[in-house]
């Protein structure tokens, strides 16, 4: 790699993204964690490697939105249309005694 932080040494470069992590984990508030993802792209963008970055961020955030919706359409809405029926069936149930 010929940026500056492409020459650095692999532990120095670990060491610094294991600080930003640390810090943003025990910082009090959103600031942090607000900052962190323009900081992440500036040093993604002297690194040469914005593109590819950027890239496999969105890949990442459309999975995981991907994987939500999923989980809103198929488990949730099944699990309440199963309530639904539970309630329906203890309705008639005392219809039924009410009647009876």
């Amino acid at each position: 790699m010929n940026s500056s932080i492409g020459k650095l040494y692999p532990s120095t470069k670990f060491a610094l993204m294991l600080l930003l992590v640390i810090f943003s984990i025990f910082t009090p508030g959103y600031v942090m964690q607000y900052l962190m993802f323009p900081l992440v792209v500036l040093i993604s963008l002297c690194a040469g490697t914005g593109k590819q970055f950027l890239g496999t961020f969105f890949k990442s955030i459309f999975i995981i939105i991907l994987f939500i919706f999923a989980i809103q359409v198929f488990i949730i809405s099944l699990f309440q249309d199963h309530l639904l029926i539970g309630k329906l069936k203890q309705m008639i149930r005392l219809m039924i005694l009410i009647i009876s």
